[in-house]
């Protein structure tokens, strides 16, 4: 008997195409669901898969159960890459968004910020179907720190989570002239990026994501010399998304993009051992451009970042004691600001900068 005769005897049993029909219903009946589709889908799919097997024209138990178990590789195998445990993440993530039930908004942002990424030679986006809180952002960022940024949010209003990279932390300590240990803070947990306009936001995303993975070959080498040129190389995709042009609905991402060029700046002051005062002064002008661009209560991880951050280059450029009190007032918000939103890396970078400087007697 061939298949197609097969085929017509089993849909001509009417139990079976009633069953079937129901169980298609159901599955259909998923994108309705007030849950997440996957989760939905993911829960009931053994339970279709069994009246499926136990419904089939088997007659032979064995076979019932070969299949059956066969189906759950399956499914375990599905739910798995849904949650992204097949990903290599060595890439920009885009994850699921809010009121986005269909990936449609998530797969338009995947696929123009990869044609953008193409087009200059950027790193790529892969898009892992899974929903995240901001707490399970934050948690996964911390767990997958070749991760280059993970996109979350909803269509109207992202978040870009910023894992900081294998081995790299935070903050970069270095000492300051008058003797104290000093953290420069690298980056905030997240920063706000408004959806539209679409093409403003898919090529910062695009350029962001260079310059991440650029500055993360910088810092893999053992070698301690380099050059502020190759700092500057580094910086491009910084410089490029401060530099985008258009009726934004905040400067909080240009903000972003002047506060990791006034690090770059830093790094490439403190790289070359003597504190390169052009570099400390085009970082200091980087940072205070980024606080006039940053609203501390949308996201204040990263507007607490600047304000400590402008103290240290000013700390190294001060000349006399009013200096200083400004010096001491910046770094005073910048620990009241990260106490508050609950950031405990940026407030105790903060008061210890604070603490550094009243015992080496500048404040």
């Amino acid at each position: 008997m061939n298949k197609t005769k097969i085929m017509l005897r089993i849909m001509a049993n009417p139990k079976i195409s009633a069953v079937g029909g129901a169980l298609l219903i159901t599955f259909i009946l998923c994108f309705y669901s007030p849950y997440r589709l996957e989760d939905t889908q993911t829960a009931i799919f053994p339970a279709i898969t069994l009246v499926a097997v136990l419904i089939a024209p088997f007659r032979s138990l064995k076979l019932r159960a070969v299949v059956f178990f066969l189906l759950l590789m399956v499914w375990a195998a599905s739910a798995l890459h849904i949650r992204g445990y097949f990903f290599s993440f060595d890439e920009s993530i885009v994850a699921r968004l809010d009121d986005d039930p269909q990936e449609i908004v998530a797969r338009a942002l995947l696929v123009r910020s990869n044609q953008i990424s193409t087009q200059y030679g950027f790193p790529g986006f892969q898009l892992i179907q899974r929903y995240f809180s901001g707490a399970e952002a934050e948690r996964w960022s911390n767990e997958h720190p070749q991760a280059l940024m993970l996109v979350t949010g909803n269509p109207y209003w992202m978040k870009v989570y910023l894992p900081r990279g294998e081995g790299v932390l935070r903050l970069a300590k270095f000492t300051a002239p008058f003797g104290g240990e000093l953290k420069l803070l690298l980056d905030p947990v997240f920063l706000n990026l408004p959806a539209a306009p679409y093409e403003l936001s898919r090529h910062f995303l695009a350029f962001i994501s260079q310059s991440r993975e650029a500055s993360r070959r910088l810092f893999a080498t053992a070698d301690t010399t380099r050059s502020p040129q190759e700092f500057e190389d580094a910086a491009y995709g910084f410089y490029e998304a401060a530099h985008i042009d258009g009726q934004w609905k905040s400067h909080e991402p240009r903000g972003y993009a002047l506060f990791a060029l006034g690090n770059m700046k830093m790094l490439a002051a403190l790289a070359a051992g003597d504190f390169l005062e052009g570099e400390v002064r085009c970082a200091s002008d980087f940072y205070r451009r980024a606080a006039g661009a940053v609203a501390g209560a949308k996201t204040p991880g990263l507007k607490a970042a600047i304000l400590n951050n402008i103290a240290l280059a000013e700390a190294l450029l001060a000349d006399g004691e009013k200096d200083y009190r400004q010096v001491g007032k910046w770094l005073e918000e910048s620990r009241r600001i990260a106490s508050v939103s609950g950031d405990l890396i940026a407030a105790g970078a903060a008061l210890d900068n604070l603490k550094q400087m009243r015992e080496g007697g500048v404040l």
